[in-house]
């Protein structure tokens, strides 16, 4: 089992805070916006394009971004994905030692569109990551099929 994040459609533009203060962007259909100094977190902030996005960064030195977080778990043998949208799982330990064909899951699945999800709403992101990784299980069916 692991995790990905998949960028929302919404600009960082439209983080604005929840209480209403705060400046607008600069004028014009993609008007500046200045960020440094400014403190912004999740429990005071949204997104006013997608409000169910989050703020997130991958680690320290990286730029944060509005994204959703996709959780899939795999079954070990033959790499399929089992259950998606799930954050803790008996089979997580052994997931761990087999992280690498997870991340394969992840690639696929990004490479095929959803790196950046065009969809707004966790139910429709979640709706698209469980299509996505279906759709893998499908085209990797018939190869597993083959080799027994």
């Amino acid at each position: 089992m692991d995790g990905t994040l998949i960028e929302a459609w919404a600009s960082v533009k439209s983080f604005r805070p929840k209480d209403g203060s705060g400046e607008p962007p600069g004028p014009g259909r993609n008007g500046d916006r200045d960020f440094h100094g400014e403190k912004r977190s999740n429990e005071t902030h949204a997104s006013t394009s997608d409000p169910e996005a989050r703020l997130y960064r991958k680690g320290n030195g990286q730029p944060a971004k509005l994204a959703f977080t996709g959780h899939a778990l795999m079954e070990n043998r033959n790499a399929l994905v089992v259950n998606v949208r799930t954050t803790r799982h008996p089979g997580y330990a052994v997931s761990q030692r087999v992280r690498k064909r997870i991340e394969e899951v992840f690639g696929w699945i990004k490479g095929d569109g959803l790196c950046k999800t065009r969809h707004r709403g966790t139910a429709r992101v979640g709706w698209m990551f469980t299509l996505t990784a279906a759709t893998y299980n499908l085209i990797r069916l018939p190869k597993l099929l083959a080799a027994a």
